[in-house]
């Protein structure tokens, strides 16, 4: 029977895959303003998982922004295996994040995973004018968490991180930039290296559509889901929205794939 390194988590994976996307930290990066992240979007993405020669569908990924009242967007994603899939190892994975619709700088965070007998629910309250993100963490096997991790202007959780890049101007990047990236995961900051590669014409697998792309590769730390090494690559399409549409990365066991499959609601036409 497959296990967790069968289907990794869902979301999790993609947003991970989805943070990788930043150029070379520059000032602006820190102060961001906002022009294609807007209510009413809608990414979804299937997810599939590669076992020896045969690809298995495994779930699906979907990512919404909503209005959230007093200038603040509600960013939201949700990946689940499908129920075909569930007696092989059910996942049930949902994140929500609060930003300012200008800046998106977030005020709150929520993870909450069900993954087979692992359950994990963190909480996140961002307080910038006192430097610090206030944490709840609960995880099986393990005591309920209250903690302060510590922060700067530029520290900020997976959602709000896919968010920020999406609007980061990619024209200065060049072949082969070589680009180091700090994520809040869980309650760690942890460096990884992404390498550009150029622009490309990406056609995908099932639907055939083809999008203008930006390709990179992801310099990974070994850990319990993925491999060492430049083991995953993204690309993302080359317009003013930024949408990824298709990453693949190598796992301890076999390789997972997500592909766009629905893009709703965007602010710019995607081409």
């Amino acid at each position: 029977m497959l296990t967790v390194r069968g289907f990794p988590r869902l979301a999790t994976l993609v947003l991970f895959c989805m943070t990788m996307f930043s150029p070379r930290p520059v000032p602006g990066q820190c102060n961001i303003t906002n022009y294609n992240i807007v209510a009413g979007e809608e990414l979804r993405y299937e997810v599939a998982y590669n076992w020896g020669f045969v690809w298995i569908d495994g779930g699906e990924v979907v990512f919404r922004v909503e209005d959230g009242g007093n200038k603040l967007l509600k960013v939201t994603g949700v990946g689940k295996t499908y129920p075909s899939r569930d007696w092989i190892f059910k996942i049930r994975d949902s994140y929500i994040t609060i930003v300012d619709s200008k800046t998106l700088m977030p005020t709150y965070a929520y993870r909450n995973n069900h993954e087979g007998s692992f359950f994990c629910e963190h909480q996140y309250h961002f307080d910038y004018g006192k430097k610090a993100v206030f944490a709840e963490v609960e995880e099986s096997g393990k005591p309920f968490e209250r903690d302060t991790i510590p922060l700067n202007s530029c520290s900020v959780d997976l959602m709000t991180a896919v968010c920020m890049i999406r609007n980061i101007d990619f024209k200065p990047l060049k072949e082969n930039d070589l680009i180091t990236i700090y994520s809040l995961i869980g309650k760690d900051i942890t460096p990884f290296t992404v390498r550009y590669i150029g622009k490309v014409k990406l056609s995908l697998t099932k639907s055939g559509q083809a999008f203008n792309c930006l390709k990179m590769k992801v310099n990974l730390i070994a850990g319990s889901m993925f491999k060492q090494g430049e083991n995953m690559t993204v690309w993302v399409t080359d317009d003013e929205n930024h949408i990824p549409v298709q990453f693949e990365a190598e796992i301890l066991v076999g390789s997972v794939k997500a592909i766009i499959s629905s893009i709703k609601g965007q602010k710019f036409p995607t081409r």
